[in-house]
């Protein structure tokens, strides 16, 4: 200290160091408060990342769940409506192909009874010379 500092100024000086000193005390303890914020909320943002992952997990989890069914549904759906149209295909082709068998039924039929008159024709036919004059 100054030798010209006298009893009181001594006291000043004093005052004003302790002063000071509660300032960088007050201000170590503000820092020191804020530290302890800052960790505190670090913490909390941590844990809201940590259960953030989480529901998104969990939704990619139903998401990939609810496609699974319903690609599962569509199949179901598509089977099902692919062995109606099978069904119902070879319902009209049964029907085609007994119109058919009918359809040949008939011509044979009409083929047969009209034979006898065609063989009689083609042997008329290859009797005379210049074929048979109609």
């Amino acid at each position: 200290m100054p030798a010209t500092v006298t009893g009181g100024g001594l006291i000043l000086c004093f005052f004003a160091a302790f002063l000071i000193a509660g300032r960088v005390t007050m201000s170590e303890d503000i820092l020191s408060e804020l530290r302890a914020k800052e960790e505190e909320m670090e913490a909390l943002l941590n844990d809201a990342r940590r259960q953030a992952a989480s529901i998104r997990e969990a939704a990619l989890k139903s998401a990939r769940e609810l496609r699974s069914r319903s690609l599962s549904e569509l199949e179901g759906e598509l089977k099902s409506i692919s062995d109606e149209k099978t069904n119902e295909m070879k319902q009209e082709a049964g029907k085609i192909e007994e119109q058919g068998r009918n359809e040949a039924e008939k011509l044979k039929a009409r083929g047969e009874k009209n034979f006898e008159k065609v063989v009689e024709e083609v042997m008329r036919f290859i009797r005379e010379p210049n074929g048979a004059v109609r």
